[in-house]
């Protein structure tokens, strides 16, 4: 949680940053999330978030596009890691054009 505020407070001084969790680590970081999905984001702010929707490989199972469906969040995709590449690029991009924190799943 603290890991994300300090990324938000980059964020909103104009500087693009970045924070990766997995699933349970959002849910640590879930007020602060919320808020910020509403404060916005003035640097480019991209969250990555390591799901497991069908508990593999962690102690729970957790889809957390329900997050950035409850907090009205994009949500970025990828399906191999050249996209990721290159989704990550497009998520800073489009974080920086609509002043809005972007998600991004893995």
């Amino acid at each position: 949680a603290v890991g994300f505020q300090v990324a938000l407070g980059a964020s909103m001084c104009n500087a693009r940053s970045f924070a990766c969790m997995k699933h349970v680590g959002l849910n640590v970081a879930a007020d602060a999330f919320m808020t910020a999905t509403y404060a916005g984001a003035h640097g480019g702010f991209v969250v990555l978030s390591a799901d497991d929707p069908n508990c593999y490989s962690s102690q729970n199972e957790q889809d957390n596009r329900y997050y950035g469906l409850h907090s009205l969040c994009p949500i970025f995709e990828a399906i191999n890691i050249q996209e990721a590449k290159d989704v990550i690029k497009y998520a800073f991009d489009f974080s920086e054009e609509f002043q809005s924190l972007v998600m991004m799943r893995c």
